[in-house]
């Protein structure tokens, strides 16, 4: 997460932020959740490898927020 806060303190857009965390392949906190706890199972159950990194727009703004 502080990663996402260091782009969006030199200027980086949420838009931008969301594609560069897909492309460095960062997994999402839903996916941690899931991965470390069991949490979320109804998301990450069988899904496929890159749904770990589907990181939305309306998450980091959130983040930001």
């Amino acid at each position: 997460m502080e990663k996402i806060f260091d782009m969006a303190f030199h200027g980086a857009g949420a838009s931008s932020i969301t594609h560069k965390l897909i492309k460095e392949q960062v997994p999402t906190p839903g996916w941690l959740n899931y991965s470390r706890y069991g949490t979320f199972v109804n998301i990450y159950a069988n899904a496929p490898e890159e749904k770990r990194c589907a990181w939305t727009v309306n998450q980091v703004k959130t983040m930001l927020k």
